[in-house]
């Protein structure tokens, strides 16, 4: 399939927020142009990434304080907080 309709899956992918009305949304805007992607993106469960490091563990811990903020762990949260 095309780059273009790739490159838009993975920049959605990519954000913080869920697209607006969810990915099942955006499976029905795609489902007749892009099927296989459609498929993809039913299947698919965001997973958090952690404010300091960027990575998506598959256990991640939130912020005690703000309730926001996910870390990796005590390491990430410590070097990601203001000195």
């Amino acid at each position: 399939k095309g780059d273009v309709s790739f490159e838009i899956l993975q920049y959605l992918l990519d954000q913080e927020a869920p697209f607006p009305g969810g990915y099942d949304a955006l499976a029905i805007l795609l489902e007749k142009k892009e099927p296989e992607i459609a498929v993809m993106l039913r299947a698919f469960k965001p997973r958090a990434r952690c404010a300091c490091c960027d990575k998506a563990p598959e256990k991640i811990q939130v912020c005690g304080a703000c309730k926001k903020a996910r870390y990796c762990g005590a390491d990430c949260q410590k070097k990601h907080w203001p000195t």
